[in-house]
Order: C-alpha cells, then structure tokens, then sequence
C-alpha cells in the first residue's frame, strides 16, 4: 500500500502485506494488454498465460466475452481469482 501524489508518484510506502511464503506460489503471469478491433475501437484486455509456457506450442485459449456497458472486467490491478490460476496450471491461455 502506497500514498501517490496527483501524477502517480510514490510519495510514501505505508504498509507490505507480502510475507516470504508468498514468493514459493506459482501465479500465471499476467498482462494488461489493448485490442484493436477491425472498426478502430481499442478495448483493454488482460492476458493470463499458462505457468511454464513453452515457445512454439499451441495452446488453447478461453475467451472472457465483455458483459456489456457498465460490466467491466478488466482492471490495472492485482485480483485474486482461484480459477483463472487453475487455468494457467492446465495450459490454458486466458483473455
């Protein structure tokens, strides 16, 4: 937890809650992404990728499809989420 000024700075950390065992899970990587759809409008995006990810493979990939106006789901920000993880450890791309 941090206290940022107007600009996004970091003026002060006021709190960790990490602990050292939170270093020995396995988390997907994640990416926060835009796409730009084929009529120009470029929607944000949030790309789960499988743990131990290798070059060349193909992988299937599981679509989240937007619910509509005020149903956002994606967000510059940590979210913990069991089944999302569950994905990325069977092999799944998620987006």
């Amino acid at each position: 937890m941090a206290l940022l000024n107007n600009k996004g700075k970091v003026i002060r950390e006021l709190g960790d809650s990490r602990t050292a065992a939170f270093d020995e899970y396995l988390l997907a990587p994640t990416e926060l992404r835009t796409y730009t759809t084929r009529d120009g409008l470029t929607l944000p995006i949030t790309i789960m990728w499988p743990l131990h990810m290798e070059a060349g493979k193909k992988y299937p990939v599981l679509i989240n499809v937007y619910g509509g106006p005020d149903a956002g789901s994606i967000y510059d920000t940590w979210k913990p989420s069991l089944m999302p993880q569950w994905y990325a450890k069977e092999g799944i791309i998620r987006w």
